[in-house]
């Protein structure tokens, strides 16, 4: 008797664990939000300590709102409703933080996910999308898109485009006009949404058959608007427009396609080796591509019915991929990670279709989870790693601006060094566009500084403190030079400053200071650090005689200290 009353708890438990496993069963769409939530604060942890990268600069510095410059763009591509999104972010919110663009990228991130998730639920198994949603939530071999909120760019039309789709899988007529603004929305945000208008009209034709064309006007009107930007945009070519389609490129558009459609599967595999796209693993994609053809070939070939939607997926794949082959070039291929996430959602949405009719027993539910599985972390890992690198870079670069900013009160305007746009981010000197720091001081006049403040830079870590101060010497915030005849010493010399070691550590003063050499100059060493906690050599100029050693106006926070060896030290009057 007493071991059935101890048996009864447990019964009970293991009855409430089967009624909650059932409960689950019955609502994936639960588990999607659970997931969505969880994405989204994943990305927004994961993009903390960035700033503004890649073309999210060109939204700061030019302030060009004519509606000829919101057209034009900056990338060769309309990008009008991401120019007018960075435009609203940055007059509401200003520069200073970068958390309203981090939010703004998540927001699309999770949306992406659930219009996907709902179009996909209407052609396969829900616990099939599920899994396929997570793998787009945590895409991270798709750098570019998942890893830094540059990705909007791409998040926009994708989210506009899915979102059309469904009105016409949705509503069939009643949806059409939402559908038309979307694909209007749509292409103004990227060229990517142009493969939505293929895709949308190979859904109106298997809706609608010869009676399509009564309703091509959802399709035709957006095309017909981006159509004539594209004409605008040829007529009104300037020097600071690019031409993005290359003649050239037809011939390998077959090429680009395979390769494209091998690196998405690469990506949703988790076979890619390196998130990166210079080691992105290719073999694995052309592997799985084999696969899938042989796979529904056989498919196809037994007979078995083939949902209609597996062709506007198959249109919205294509669409994209030839439109890529046309721009594609050596320094962006097929691999950058900027295009894996649109062809991994049509990949996805193509493999979805196909399998559209298979129920989700227990085997394929556990085939299912490995192969999630098997694509969830090593995407998580390429996530996280990528993004730390961004943030490393983010910190370096928010430091050297620091330093700029800091050189705009203390030196002429002559002495500060020009800034260069390269590899996504701005720094001082290095190959990329060249621009005159005017054009970053008027950016933060308009919006904030984006840069670190002197106290920060102070407090951050040595490699911050480090591109801060060689900035700074780079900008003659402190100079060595031949000594003139107003500058003279004006006693409170040190002595005994001998040439071995590491030489006497002196702060610089205001005035300056005189250096007498006790030798040859070939024997004076002088290094210095304002911020940094290593010194930095300074060059000495030729000649004979003592040398000034002199800062920039104003040292308010932190002054400079000289590391000098092989010279009598006196201060400056």
């Amino acid at each position: 008797m007493e071991t059935l009353e101890r048996q009864r708890p447990k019964a009970g438990g293991a009855s409430s664990l089967r009624q909650a496993v059932a409960w689950v069963k019955e609502r994936p769409e639960v588990v999607l939000l659970v997931c969505v939530v969880i994405a989204m604060a994943f990305n927004l942890w994961e993009t903390r300590g960035q700033t503004f990268f890649s073309d999210e600069w060109s939204r700061f510095l030019y302030a060009d709102r004519s509606v000829g410059g919101l057209l034009r763009g900056h990338t060769g591509h309309l990008v009008l409703l991401n120019t007018l999104l960075y435009k609203a972010l940055l007059v509401t919110f200003g520069a200073h933080s970068y958390a309203p663009y981090r939010i703004a990228e998540a927001l699309l991130l999770g949306t992406c996910g659930v219009l996907f998730y709902a179009l996909a639920r209407t052609w396969a198994d829900p616990w099939l999308c599920l899994a396929a949603t997570v793998i787009l939530l945590f895409l991270g071999s798709s750098v570019e898109v998942v890893a830094t909120p540059t990705g909007t760019v791409n998040l926009m039309p994708i989210a506009l485009g899915l979102g059309a789709l469904l009105c016409l899988q949705l509503r069939p007529k009643r949806g059409d006009l939402l559908a038309c603004l979307l694909l209007i929305a749509a292409v103004a945000s990227h060229s990517d949404g142009l493969a939505f208008l293929v895709g949308a009209a190979v859904m109106l034709v298997l809706q609608s058959g010869r009676r399509a064309w009564s309703r091509s006007w959802v399709v035709w009107i957006p095309a017909a608007l981006y159509l004539i930007w594209l004409a605008w945009y040829r007529l009104a070519e300037t020097s600071t427009t690019q031409q993005v389609v290359h003649a050239s490129n037809f011939g390998s558009i077959p090429s680009t396609i395979v390769a494209a459609a091998a690196t998405g599967l690469s990506a949703i595999s988790g076979l890619f080796g390196s998130a990166e796209s210079t080691s992105f693993n290719l073999d694995a994609g052309y592997m799985v591509l084999g696969l899938l053809t042989v796979a529904a070939v056989w498919w196809v070939g037994t007979g078995r019915p083939v949902r209609r939607e597996l062709w506007v997926a198959a249109a919205l794949g294509l669409a994209f991929w030839v439109l890529l082959g046309t721009v594609v070039t050596a320094e962006r291929p097929a691999t950058a990670s900027r295009y894996i996430y649109p062809s991994a959602v049509f990949l996805l949405l193509m493999i979805l279709a196909l399998v559209g009719r298979v129920r989700m027993t227990s085997r394929i539910a556990w085939v299912t989870a490995g192969v999630l599985l098997v694509a969830f972390v090593p995407n998580v890992i390429a996530l996280n790693d990528q993004a730390r690198k961004i943030r490393d870079l983010a910190t370096t670069e928010r430091a050297e601006l620091g330093a700029i900013e800091l050189l705009r009160d203390e030196v002429p305007p002559a002495s500060i060094p020009h800034l260069v746009r390269g590899a996504r981010i701005i720094r001082v000197g290095g190959p990329g566009f060249r621009f005159p720091p005017i054009t970053y001081f008027n950016g933060v006049l308009r919006y904030g500084s984006p840069a670190a403040s002197p106290q920060a830079i102070a407090s951050g870590g040595e490699a911050q403190r480090h591109a801060a101060d060689a900035v700074l010497l780079r900008g003659d915030d402190l100079t060595l030079s031949n000594t003139s005849g107003g500058t003279a010493a004006a006693g409170n010399c040190t002595s005994g400053v001998g040439s071995g070691g590491g030489g006497r550590q002196v702060v610089v003063p205001d005035t300056g200071l005189v250096l007498v050499p006790q030798g040859s100059r070939s024997e004076l060493h002088v290094a210095a650090r304002r911020f940094s906690s290593s010194f930095q050599p300074l060059s000495i100029p030729k000649g004979s005689g003592p040398l000034v050693l002199r800062p920039g106006a104003s040292q308010e926070v932190r002054p400079w200290v000289a590391q000098i060896s092989g010279a009598r030290v006196c201060r400056a009057k």
